[in-house]
């Protein structure tokens, strides 16, 4: 079993036109970059936020409950 069910493999194939192993690297690459993509943009919003903090005197480096 995989990843996949046959009917959506079926329908990918054709959405993507695949007609063979080259066609499967584009459609790969494709939707690989689209996830490396999502990924980068998610970090760099991430940092942003990080950066306000830093910026606004909000980031702490000790913690700050006293014992």
């Amino acid at each position: 079993m995989g990843l996949l069910p046959r009917e959506q493999l079926r329908q990918l194939i054709k959405e993507n036109d695949i007609k063979d192993v080259n066609g499967i690297y584009d459609t790969l690459k494709d939707m690989f970059k689209d996830v490396l993509q999502e990924m980068l943009e998610a970090e760099m919003e991430e940092m942003e936020v990080t950066l306000d903090y830093v910026n606004a005197g909000l980031f702490l480096t000790e913690s700050p409950v006293e014992n």
